[in-house]
């Protein structure tokens, strides 16, 4: 019975300020076991965050030790209640329609901070991203070893950055050396009590925060740390902004495949030890996390910093990355902190990100064990391709649904290909842009651009729009090659308006594939290139 008490006295001192519903989801479980009970409160995420828990857990003391000694709790009263909080923040921040009012001013910030901003910014994923995904995810748990976080928080002291920032850091870099770029966006929730008036108040005061880093220019580690405190401490001057008000001031385009602004949540938290025993000699037990194989990003990071550990508990979408990214991601974010607490003045170019397990990988696949004979002593990728097609001409080099291609009709339709680039003014150097989907062709058009010697840029019709422009806008193309009816209405209109007019190549087109077939299917050589592809030796 005391129990119950408890449990309705704290509900109502929790949750009446809120002035919501009286159904608002919180339940209190009592189970009787051989030793004594067990209580368990469940509260819904809209009552409270986890700057929240440390007020629940002490007012639910409070009300224990007061019955178990047979009277009623007595707690001083709030000076503010959540619905304050809701009407202070609506003042306060005004609207965007006024210039001078702090929400206007702090949309002037994370526009210009977030101007360009990649609209894929996080681990490439390894199948393409679905169109109504399901948000299904597995988890991964990793430990930084108490040696390594004890040098950490030196360097933390000697850089002049919080550890919250070192692991933005970490994650920042392992991204990037995973193949997420030199432009990283991390997505960050903050506790949203800018007021101390707030500090005890219970409720759902979290904002997110797109943090975005540049690793640009061959930092150091050193660099990167003076980057990355300078974003933060930035992005927490203006944390008053409403996650939705950035996302519509900065207008990116919404989908339901990809959380908009970042792919990548990193949620951190200072483990200050096991909390104070609920009442004399009953403890609050274990904790445990409960996994829902459901995730709320492509990407989502609990990090936990303690005195002599540093947890890292990774969710990742089932959707998009298969266990061998997930592991390699999570090796290499165990490097990135190793890198930062070992050797800040040495140029990231210069540091040597590979995990033992890739290191070794690497060194079994250099050594090239299982190249046949005929293929040792050739130096480019397309004298491979040649020596395969003349060694084993009728050996298959391509299936592709009831397509087959053997190797003397791939390195034919590669010839052909090669001059029609040629012919339409492709030269050593030059970069040709490559916009198809997956099918014979994708690997004879790649190996042509290889072999008329300039380099491709492969571009997946799948990416966003506004990425497919960026890439061809930047790479600059010489010549296009595409398939204007597989690609689709839409993305054929785009390749009409590349700058430069670059020539395109219709494999959807007929013409084209005459052309190609009416090329001589003899090598080409570096006199029909214009000069050759490797300086002599």
């Amino acid at each position: 019975m005391a129990t119950a008490q408890v449990h309705a006295e704290v509900r109502d001192r929790i949750l009446a300020p809120f002035s919501l519903a009286d159904d608002l989801p919180i339940r209190a479980v009592l189970i009787d076991t051989e030793g004594g009970c067990v209580m368990g409160l469940g509260v819904h995420h809209s009552a409270l965050d986890e700057w929240s828990i440390p007020t629940l857990h002490r007012d639910m003391v409070t009300a224990y030790r007061a019955r178990t000694y047979g009277s009623a709790p007595t707690w001083s009263e709030s000076p503010t209640q959540y619905a304050d909080y809701a009407v202070w923040q609506r003042r306060l921040l005004g609207t965007v329609d006024d210039e001078t009012s702090l929400l206007a001013e702090q949309l002037r910030y994370w526009t210009a901070a977030l101007d360009e901003v990649p609209a894929v910014s996080g681990i490439p994923s390894d199948r393409i991203r679905p169109t109504d995904p399901t948000w299904s995810g597995r988890w991964r748990e990793a430990v930084v070893p108490d040696v390594v976080v004890s040098m950490l928080r030196e360097v933390a002291r000697q850089q002049g950055v919080s550890m919250f920032m070192l692991t933005q850091a970490a994650v920042a870099l392992a991204v990037s050396a995973s193949g997420g770029g030199d432009d990283v966006v991390l997505g960050s929730p903050v506790g949203g009590r800018t007021d101390e008036a707030l500090t005890d108040l219970v409720g759902y005061f979290v904002n997110t925060l797109p943090l975005r880093y540049d690793l640009t220019g061959n930092p150091t580690p050193a660099d990167l740390l003076a980057r990355v405190r300078a974003t933060v401490l930035a992005g927490f001057e203006n944390q008053e902004t409403p996650f939705e008000e950035m996302v519509r001031a900065v207008g990116v385009e919404r989908s339901g495949s990809a959380s908009p602004l970042f792919q990548t949540m990193v949620t951190y938290r200072e483990d200050g030890g096991p909390p104070d025993e609920f009442a004399p000699g009953i403890g609050f037990g274990s904790m445990d996390r409960i996994s829902l194989n459901t995730l709320k990003s492509e990407a989502e990071l609990y990090i936990t910093v303690a005195a002599d550990e540093i947890t890292v508990v990774g969710g990742y979408s089932d959707e998009l990355f298969s266990d061998s990214t997930v592991r390699r991601f999570t090796d290499t974010l165990m490097r990135a902190f190793e890198i930062l607490a070992t050797d800040v003045n040495t140029a990231l170019a210069q540091v040597d990100l590979l995990t033992d397990r890739d290191r070794s990988r690497l060194h079994t696949c250099s050594r090239g064990t299982r190249v046949p004979e005929i293929l040792s002593g050739t130096g480019t990728l397309d004298s491979l391709l040649a020596t395969q097609a003349a060694s084993t001409p009728d050996s298959v080099a391509i299936v592709f649904g009831d397509t087959t291609l053997t190797y003397a009709e791939f390195d034919a339709r590669v010839n052909g290909l090669t001059r029609l680039l040629l012919a339409r003014g492709v030269r050593v150097g030059d970069r040709v842009a490559v916009v198809l989907p997956r099918g014979e062709w994708l690997p004879i058009a790649l190996s042509a651009i290889v072999r008329s010697g300039a380099a491709y840029v492969p571009v997946d019709p799948s990416y966003p729009m506004e990425r497919i422009d960026h890439l061809l806008s930047d790479s600059t193309p010489t010549a296009v090659i595409t398939g204007r009816l597989s690609v689709g209405d839409e993305l054929a209109g785009r390749l009409d308006h590349v700058p430069g007019r670059p020539e395109q190549i219709d494999l959807d087109d007929q013409t084209a594939l005459r052309e190609i077939a009416a090329m001589s299917d003899h090598p080409v050589t570096d006199h029909e290139r214009c000069c050759p592809m490797t300086p002599p030796t």
